[in-house]
């Protein structure tokens, strides 16, 4: 058996994705603007939806540098080994292996462990990477 753990902390993302669903306007939207201001809901930082964007509500702001902190299951495998007395086989090995099998993190978009820009200006800025993918192998190794 063998795990790999591997994670990052002490940055912080700027989520473009998250920006562009917290806008006026006729797009689709993050669940969270439901928490909007209104005179009776004063205790948040989400503007009330304006469909015309007078206030300019998607202008970048610090409410959309989220925390980059994660910790990742990078990969797990376990297998089994079996010894042969045969003539053909001497060995065999059984196993299944994961690769991404489940992240900790408080970070709203897809994948705290984007694909970073080279770019001076864009480091730390996210909007819309593709998240790593998940992948399980099984397996079986034969030694003859």
């Amino acid at each position: 058996m063998s795990l790999f753990f591997q994670g990052h902390g002490g940055n912080k993302i700027y989520n473009g994705t998250y920006n562009s669903l917290m806008i006026g306007g006729l797009t689709n939207h993050s669940t969270d603007m439901l928490d909007f201001w209104t005179p009776d809901n004063t205790d948040t930082n989400i503007p009330r939806p304006d469909q015309l964007e007078k206030n300019a509500n998607a202008r970048p702001s610090d409410r959309f540098i989220q925390n980059g902190d994660y910790m990742r299951l990078q990969s797990a495998e376990l297998g089994y080994s079996l010894q042969f007395k045969s003539k053909f086989i001497e060995r065999a090995r059984v196993y299944v292996s994961e690769q991404n099998l489940f992240t900790l993190t408080g970070y709203k978009g897809y994948d705290p462990d984007f694909n970073y820009n080279d770019g001076l200006f864009s480091r730390g800025y996210e909007y819309g990477s593709y998240p790593n993918p998940r992948t399980f192998l099984f397996g079986v190794e034969l030694n003859f």
